[in-house]
């Protein structure tokens, strides 16, 4: 059997993010649209409801901030701009996360997202049937199969329901190529689980919900296991600019 060189595998892994991060910024541009449609409409609103909306607004700017900007093309997984705080791992220094600076709130960002099921290194498998995965262990064996970064979801259903809607109504078969791409992005939804927007709130150290009390952390997935990582650690190390933190 051929080999397949890593060094290709990780160059087209890179392309495939920096695609994903392109088309996220363009779903972001959207939803800055429609905030600044809804902004017009908060005159008669309550303080509540408008504080709500100039919250979400900010995070929303925040993030956008953050992914326009593009992957760096030298390093993996990491986005071009300022890194405020690194955080690594205590036992080897990995890097787990980075807590970028933008125009509005500083956000972090795992190095490899946990989704609350990975504790074993050879389970790190998202969105893959037995069957493919099979193929991708007998093609890539060499090489250090890496769980999803970045998240995709695409609701397929609604996508299908509303082309052929307006294939009716147009009485176009097939839609324009630009169309069809202007529908799917509408009905995508892009993420990196445990990306944050940080906040005040993340300075508390106790949280009472349900008559539980509990210390606000995120969990972050290393190559050494899983780290815990308090929420106000980070605040702090915004708050007195120190460069690194350990979880």
């Amino acid at each position: 059997m051929a080999t397949v060189d890593p060094a290709w595998v990780s160059a087209r892994r890179r392309q495939s993010e920096q695609e994903e991060v392109r088309l996220w910024h363009r779903k972001l541009d959207r939803e800055l649209e429609r905030l600044e449609q809804r902004r017009h409409k908060m005159g008669n609103r309550s303080a509540g409801i408008v504080e709500r909306f100039k919250a979400e607004e900010l995070k929303t700017r925040s993030l956008h901030d953050l992914i326009r900007r593009g992957l760096d093309p030298k390093k993996t997984r990491t986005f071009r701009g300022r890194v405020n705080v690194t955080v690594r791992c205590t036992p080897k220094g990995h890097v787990l996360a980075r807590v970028y600076a933008t125009r509005y709130l500083p956000v972090i960002v795992p190095q490899t997202p946990y989704r609350g099921f990975m504790h074993d290194k050879e389970k790190r498998f998202t969105g893959i049937d037995k069957d493919q995965e099979k193929v991708f262990r007998s093609i890539f064996s060499h090489v250090q199969f890496r769980d999803t970064w970045i998240d995709v979801v695409t609701d397929d259903e609604q996508v299908d329901d509303l082309i052929k809607y307006e294939k009716e109504v147009r009485g176009i078969d097939p839609l324009p190529r630009e169309r069809l791409d202007e529908i799917r992005l509408d009905w995508t939804e892009y993420s990196i689980p445990n990306l944050t927007v940080i906040q005040e709130g993340h300075s508390a150290r106790e949280v009472e919900y349900d008559g539980v009390t509990y210390e606000p952390s995120w969990y972050l997935l290393c190559r050494c296991g899983l780290r815990y990582l308090a929420t106000y650690l980070v605040v702090d190390a915004l708050r007195t600019e120190t460069s690194k933190i350990f979880a």
